[in-house]
């Protein structure tokens, strides 16, 4: 790894680490009855409610972390597949910034944040799995991680879908599809140490 990358790798795995903390705290400081299982990280984001900046930090983080992991593995990837991964951490990052409306009825809630917010998680899904198949199919000798890219492409592909058949898990379903991608891209960054084991 270039030591220049060093401080960005660092960088990239603490805000995944963080972000996961954040995933995982934010239901305990929500109010209104908010339930992990059924509720998505969006919604632990939402406006108007209280203790929703944690989720929004873990957005924020996830985010700025992609974009980390885009400029230590640039060389690696290509152009196509960085600056698709570049948009979609900038995307997920804007989700904190234009949040989701509230789960709870009643609330009161800006119509153009919450529809700029679903543009963005819907075009940012869409982006990450061509960066996916741009970045399997262009590399990787380990049959592992070819196996393990594929199997985020099918996550980021099939846990939307779960999500909305079986709407009672859908917090589920999100949280193990955010984990995955973490997953994914401190791999990716771990890989910038040794990339004698690609």
């Amino acid at each position: 790894m270039r030591s220049n990358s060093a401080p960005l790798s660092i960088a990239a795995i603490v805000g995944f680490g963080a972000a996961t903390v954040a995933i995982i705290v934010a239901p305990l400081v929500l109010g209104g009855g908010y339930d992990w299982i059924t509720r998505s990280v969006s919604e632990s984001a939402a406006q108007q409610t209280e203790g929703a900046w944690l989720g929004r930090l873990s957005l924020v983080l996830s985010g700025l972390s992609t974009l980390a992991v885009c400029v230590v593995r640039a060389r690696v990837w290509g152009a196509a597949a960085t600056t698709a991964f570049a948009l979609f951490g900038f995307m997920w990052a804007l989700t904190a910034v234009y949040s989701a409306r509230s789960w709870v009825n009643g609330v009161p809630y800006d119509r153009l944040e919450d529809a700029v917010h679903s543009i963005l998680a819907t075009g940012m899904a869409i982006i990450c799995l061509g960066a996916l198949v741009l970045v399997v199919w262009g590399r990787y000798a380990s049959r592992a991680w070819r196996l393990a890219t594929v199997g985020l492409l099918a996550a980021a592909t099939l846990l939307p879908l779960a999500a909305v058949l079986v709407p009672e898990f859908a917090g589920v379903f999100q949280r193990v599809m955010f984990l995955w991608t973490y997953f994914w891209f401190i791999r990716e960054t771990l890989l910038s140490w040794k990339p004698s084991v690609e």
